[in-house]
């Protein structure tokens, strides 16, 4: 019995479900990274500055285009990986880095528009960069795995 080739539709929801399955891990090993250098020293105010600093509007809307641009991308890498049959690791190079860049120009932009004030900018390009390399080397490794299974 043979497996039916996948359709456009079937891919399309596979990469945007792999894709934010892949955000949401990433995202949360980050979190709790960020908590635990958060509560070093002491807990109790250390839990509250945590949860301040994640309850920003900034931070909030930051977090929302994360995962709004990895689900539109995910979506485009699962029609690519699985009907164009290209390398999954050539798209997660890709698509992290053109995340990346319109992640740093939406900073920008938000910059402009509002009192923000960012100290340096490297360790935050830096912290995007290997985030997005993180959940793009995650999410199209998932893709084609699947697209493995089924044959």
């Amino acid at each position: 019995m043979t497996v039916p080739p996948i359709t456009k539709k079937q891919a399309y929801n596979l990469g945007g479900r792999k894709a934010l399955q892949g955000f949401l891990a990433v995202f949360i090993i980050f979190e709790l990274f960020l908590l635990l250098l958060e509560t070093r020293g002491d807990f109790a105010n250390g839990i509250l500055f945590f949860i301040s600093a994640q309850a920003d509007s900034f931070t909030l809307g930051f977090y929302g285009l994360i995962l709004l641009l990895s689900f539109l991308f995910g979506r485009l890498a699962g029609k690519i990986i699985l009907i164009d049959n290209k390398n999954h690791i050539l798209i997660a190079l890709l698509f992290a880095s053109c995340i990346t860049i319109l992640l740093l120009g939406g900073l920008y932009v938000i910059s402009l528009l509002t009192p923000i004030y960012i100290v340096r900018m490297s360790p935050l390009i830096w912290t995007i960069a290997v985030t997005q390399l993180a959940i793009w080397l995650t999410t199209t490794w998932a893709i084609r795995r699947t697209t493995i299974a089924r044959d």
